[in-house]
């Protein structure tokens, strides 16, 4: 079971997010990346994971809270730009079913 959210900031918001695959049940570390594009063109991207599995729900604070923090890098190094444009991506995989009856039955 694979589950992939595509979320984009400059869309409308009943087209911002986008889930591909099955919501998993249980809280789960996530793949995520992020694309941020500043006022003067230039592009940042950052891959990290999710230190801590969380929900589906849970999700979209737990990617603002890393969009805060590489915005803020990004204003280290020019004060004056701020982000135009970001997109992320988080993915995650889940364990498949496993056969709970132990083998057939009589």
């Amino acid at each position: 079971m694979t589950c992939t959210i595509i979320h984009t900031t400059n869309a409308p918001p009943e087209r911002a997010a986008t889930v591909i695959g099955n919501r998993p049940r249980r809280p789960l570390p996530w793949s995520v990346s992020l694309l941020i594009i500043d006022t003067q063109g230039a592009t940042l991207q950052l891959d990290a994971r999710t230190t801590t599995p969380c929900t589906v729900d849970d999700l979209p604070a737990v990617v603002g809270q890393l969009i805060d923090e590489a915005v803020d890098d990004l204003r280290a190094t020019n004060p004056e730009l701020t982000a135009n444009y970001v997109q992320w991506r988080a993915s995650a995989r889940g364990g498949s079913k496993k056969n709970r009856k132990g083998g057939k039955r009589r």
